[in-house]
């Protein structure tokens, strides 16, 4: 009994190590303190569940899923464990299998949030747009400081054209959990086919925001990820109807510190902007984020 005891201390203070490596973004040692606890106790169902998430993360999909049934199985009926198992699904393009599995975990635990935006992120990569929405705001009203709820739910309402209540989700995202991605998406937000007696408002508004993005750099790591995926093609030397101050140096030339340059501005952020003969062709596709 005393052996188990210690076993049991053991094995929870090298939890505690591993999540503190994943919190610190040390992936790969997280890993390793992971694997190091399942070599002892293979049924440990969090180290396994947990290890399935970071799998999953860095697209070790089938590995992620063997780890997300294993948890399942160490302790059935688990909500985290199904949640897990249908992120690893999604990273696998099993799509159909994630949303149920993501459903499993919303039959355990309707309360859990986590299984409430990835599902969202799952119908909506099926095309149920309306759907997707639903859950969102579902996991925000379970989970009003949850800024990853938050901000994708401001991307499925800006993907439906809704344009004041997508400033509202991502101004909310943004107090939560502040970044410049959000940041950038905010000051570059606006409706797809505006009102014919709107469009100098927001002309004039994308020219004040553009110039506080360059008077305040980006500092993008990752910016595809963090703004948007863009396909360019190139901008002729345009010139802006109207240029308000600066903001035509940072639509033609990019945004310093950004990474990103002048074609990765989507066409709606652009018919604004500029005359509509001058139009680059891009194409944008946000990155939800998973939750865990």
């Amino acid at each position: 009994m005393l052996t188990s005891l210690f076993r049991l201390l053991g094995s929870g203070a090298q939890l505690a190590r591993a999540r503190r490596l994943r919190a610190s973004s040390e992936p790969a040692l997280a890993e390793a303190a992971y694997r190091a606890i399942l070599e002892r106790d293979a049924e440990h169902a969090d180290a396994q569940r947990e290890l399935s998430d970071l799998l999953a993360a860095r697209g070790a999909g089938e590995e992620a899923l063997r780890h997300g049934e294993a948890a399942l199985r160490a302790r059935p009926g688990w909500a985290y464990a199904h949640n897990s198992i249908g992120v690893a699904l999604q990273a696998l393009g099993r799509l159909d299998e994630a949303i149920e599995a993501f459903r499993r975990a919303l039959q355990a635990d309707p309360g859990h949030v986590s299984a409430r935006v990835n599902l969202g992120n799952a119908l909506l990569d099926r095309g149920e747009l309306d759907a997707a929405v639903e859950h969102y705001r579902q996991a925000v009203a379970l989970a009003p400081d949850y800024g990853t709820a938050h901000l994708n739910l401001a991307m499925a309402l800006e993907d439906d054209g809704r344009y004041a209540d997508a400033v509202a989700s991502y101004e909310r995202a943004q107090a939560l959990e502040p970044s410049d991605g959000i940041r950038f998406k905010l000051a570059t937000l606006l409706p797809v086919y505006p009102r014919a007696d709107e469009i100098d408002g927001l002309r004039e508004r994308l020219g004040r925001q553009l110039d506080a993005l360059q008077a305040q750099p980006l500092k993008l790591r990752d910016p595809p990820r963090e703004v948007g995926q863009t396909v360019p093609a190139a901008l002729p030397g345009a010139q802006r109807s109207r240029p308000p101050g600066q903001a035509r140096g940072a639509l033609r030339e990019g945004l310093p510190g950004a990474g990103l340059r002048r074609a990765a501005l989507p066409r709606a952020w652009l018919n604004v902007a500029l005359d509509s003969s001058m139009l680059p062709s891009v194409a944008v596709c946000p990155v939800r984020r998973r939750a865990h």
